[in-house]
């Protein structure tokens, strides 16, 4: 069995609504993948060492189309 970032994996699809503008955020990816070009290729083991979440979740970075605030958001993790 493996733990995986369901949105990562595009297991899933996640949207949801901008505190700001009720307009529809998008997720733009995990916040890990913003830090360095290998980033994406890595276990979530290394990912949980540099991104500061503790445990298995994914934190991810939504992203408003209308007023562009962000917005991060830890994604619960399945296992495959």
């Amino acid at each position: 069995m493996e733990i995986v970032c369901p949105l990562c994996n595009g297991l899933r699809k996640q949207e949801m609504d901008c505190p700001s503008c009720h307009h529809v955020m998008k997720d733009e990816g995990a916040v890990i993948d913003y830090l360095d070009s290998y980033m994406p290729t890595i276990s979530m083991d290394i990912k949980n060492q540099n991104d500061g979440v503790i445990g298995e979740e994914c934190l991810h970075l939504f992203r408003c189309s209308y007023c562009k605030k962000e917005k991060k958001i830890l994604i619960s993790p399945y296992i495959i």
